[in-house]
């Protein structure tokens, strides 16, 4: 009885320190520019997030399956809680085309909206929403993966799983 209550305040605790250490500001308004200092190399970017994960500053060109996107890129591809990671602890600012997405010291990357491909090969929602993998599959036919567009002056920014035969975008991490 002991262990289970303090697991369970380990994990409250843990818990607070990260949203502590991120604040949740997704902001249609932003304004912050990219700072000049930021960490870059070889295409990627440090964005200033506790797990000190790497992003690339563009994303791969084209649409994959999950099984292509695997095969193809593997553990460059983002996890689920890589992509929450983003979420939790950057600013999203709609441009029109996709997010800017930046961090609490002015870094940061462009997610265009490049809409997806359904399982028939139809090319969806270009420029108004965008899917992209991660590499955390959630049972044998989805995976999880990044869903954002921008509706009625709302971002809308979720963690969504997704069928595998969905061709969807692509970004790496180091």
């Amino acid at each position: 009885m002991k262990t289970i209550n303090f697991r369970k305040s380990f994990v409250f605790a843990f818990a607070m320190a990260i949203l502590t250490i991120c604040s949740i500001n997704v902001n249609a308004q932003s304004t912050t520019k990219p700072s000049p200092k930021a960490k870059q190399s070889s295409n990627y970017i440090f964005l200033a997030l506790p797990s000190g994960t790497v992003w690339k500053i563009t994303n791969e060109e084209g649409f994959y399956t999950y099984e292509e996107a695997q095969a193809k890129f593997g553990k460059q591809l983002p996890t689920k809680e890589q992509w929450e990671e983003l979420i939790k602890c950057c600013t999203w600012t709609w441009t029109g085309k996709g997010y800017k997405v930046t961090d609490k010291k002015g870094a940061s990357i462009f997610l265009p909206a490049n809409g997806y491909k359904s399982s028939f090969g139809n090319l969806m929602g270009k420029d108004e929403n965008a899917f992209y993998w991660a590499r955390t599959s959630k049972d044998e036919e989805e995976s999880w993966g990044l869903w954002m567009d921008y509706n009625q002056n709302k971002n809308n920014i979720h963690i969504f799983y997704s069928k595998q035969n969905y061709k969807q975008s692509v970004w790496l991490v180091r």
